[in-house]
């Protein structure tokens, strides 16, 4: 009724209130550590992630877990990111006949999923799982992530407009289910037994209906049936595709054809490193066009990045709310620094630049979640300063400001922090994204400058340089495309002489390791030693 959603605005409105009293604090290099105790206090420790009955598929304790293990070596966070990486991708939450990962998990063993297939959370476990192979080396994770681009790529992109559509749902829940009965229709008598084992299904699911999942790997469904890894192979890729193909013909896909900005933004960042780690062009491609639509249509230079858009009645959708503003940023920054194209520094300055001015309260000192398309921010257009997104926007102006020589967002990036430091312990789980952010305001970024020689066509050397860069450790850097007779001066202030060629080099403070001519060369040189 009016009368309850008055209610509510009020409610809000009184939150906004009691938060504006909130007291700035001198950031602290302990900050950090606290921020990610939270991920081991609220760990569970048997089937993985965080407690809680109902499990929310997302990256966020997974990338801050890998980046405190990254920083200090604890294993106990390293313990944490593989059990939930291990346990997201065997538990029934993740689709195991295309990869794709449902919404959420109604019961703590990753089990009972929600029905919905959302963009944002294939993107999310993309760039997870990319991460993991990067920080653990497991090849495991990377199978996880070749699954999910041809779930994007295949599934979720529409032509036209050439973006990825929200989301997609079984018209009926109970069609993603398997009786026993269904799935031995499915199978061939030869693949029957090992996928059985692999998928977790008996009997039993006659009576009991369930989702499939990777119960058993290959090795240890191998060593269940005595028989080697090499027979077992193709039994369960030939069962894969038999099961889909029944699973074609028998659940219809509901999809929802809304493209929300944010999260195409989102995918195209996911992908451009799925290009950089497994040289998928094809990812590359989609990722630009995505990202190039967005700036085309979804943005105004006055109001922002908008919410996103329908086709049919074509209508965009006017809400510019401040998690639009961070994906649309982190997904030109890594276009910048994959292509070295000016066009996507230019999207990254400036999409940074408004937020940094456009969203900030004057007097909380930190982010609004979202802001009115005319007018001033006042209370009327505030309903939160949620600390997720304040702490994204902090790393994007951490890394435009190492990206970018002489931009001064870097301490804009410290102040939205210095405005939870009081704060953000009694957060809970919602604190976990300040630890990633306060690791990188105290720790500044690796720097990989890619110098491509002077020419009227692209150099594919420099072009393998910089996905060499992209993709290797650590993950906390920045890799700076500049351009021989253009950055001149630049390349000077780097202790870099112009006119050398292509090559790439790491920089530190005013002088440089390199050049590197190769990405053997570069990728030796990145690697971590014993002592880091």
């Amino acid at each position: 009724s009016a009368d309850s959603m008055d209610a509510m605005v009020q409610n809000w409105l009184d939150q906004a209130r009691l938060r504006r009293n909130v007291i700035s604090r001198p950031l602290e290099p302990d900050m950090a550590g606290m921020a990610a105790n939270v991920i081991l206090r609220l760990q569970d420790a048997v089937n993985g992630g965080l407690r809680g009955t109902v499990r929310e598929v997302r990256s966020e304790p997974i990338r801050a877990a890998l980046e405190h293990y990254a920083h200090t070596g604890e294993v106990e966070y390293r313990a944490f990111a593989e059990r939930m990486l291990t346990a997201l991708s065997r538990g029934a939450v993740r689709n195991p006949l295309d990869g794709s990962f449902y919404r959420l998990a109604g019961s703590p063993d990753w089990g009972s999923p929600s029905p919905e297939q959302l963009l944002h959370t294939q993107g999310d476990m993309l760039l997870a799982y990319l991460e993991g192979y990067r920080v653990l080396g497991d090849e495991h994770y990377l199978e996880v992530a070749r699954d999910l681009i041809d779930v994007l790529l295949e599934d979720f992109f529409v032509p036209e407009p050439g973006l990825f559509m929200a989301s997609r749902v079984p018209e009926d829940p109970a069609q993603a289910l398997w009786s026993w009965k269904s799935f031995r229709k499915a199978l061939k008598r030869p693949q029957l037994d090992a996928a059985a084992l692999h998928y977790g299904m008996d009997a039993s699911a006659d009576a009991s209906p369930r989702h499939l999942r990777d119960a058993m790997d290959r090795v240890e469904v191998a060593a269940a049936l005595a028989r080697s890894a090499e027979e077992i192979g193709p039994l369960l890729d030939a069962a894969r595709s038999q099961l889909r193909a029944a699973w074609g013909k028998r659940v219809s896909m509901r999809t929802d054809p809304v493209f929300f900005t944010g999260w195409n933004a989102e995918a195209a960042n996911a992908l451009l490193h799925a290009w950089a780690v497994l040289g998928r062009e094809d990812a590359l491609e989609t990722a630009l066009g995505v990202l190039d639509y967005i700036k085309s249509v979804l943005t105004s230079d006055a109001d922002g990045v908008f919410h996103g858009m329908e086709i049919s009645p074509p209508r965009i959708f006017p809400g510019v709310l401040l998690w639009d503003q961070n994906q649309v940023a982190r997904g030109c920054l890594t276009a910048y620094q994959a292509t070295g194209e000016e066009r996507f520094r230019e999207c990254s300055v400036k999409r940074l630049e408004f937020l940094a001015t456009a969203f900030m309260h004057p007097e909380w000192g930190a982010l609004v979640d979202r802001r009115p398309l005319w007018g001033d921010i006042g209370e009327e257009s505030i309903l939160d300063r949620r600390i997720e997104e304040n702490a994204e926007a902090a790393v994007l102006l951490f890394e435009l400001g190492a990206l970018v020589p002489g931009n001064p967002l870097w301490k804009a990036g410290q102040k939205i922090l210095e405005a939870f430091a009081d704060e953000f312990a009694s957060y809970g789980v919602r604190a976990i994204p300040m630890s990633l952010a306060l690791h990188r305001n105290f720790q500044f970024p690796g720097q990989v400058a890619v110098v491509e020689r002077a020419g009227e066509e692209p150099d594919p050397v420099a072009r393998e340089l910089r996905r060499a860069a992209l993709r290797g450790l650590p993950v906390w850097k920045v890799v700076m495309p500049l351009r021989d007779a253009v950055d001149d001066e630049l390349l000077r202030g780097f202790g870099i002489l112009p006119g050398e060629g292509s090559g790439a080099y790491l920089l530190q403070g005013r002088s440089n390791r390199g050049p590197f001519r190769t990405v053997e060369e570069l990728e030796a040189a990145m690697a971590p030693t014993e002592d880091e």
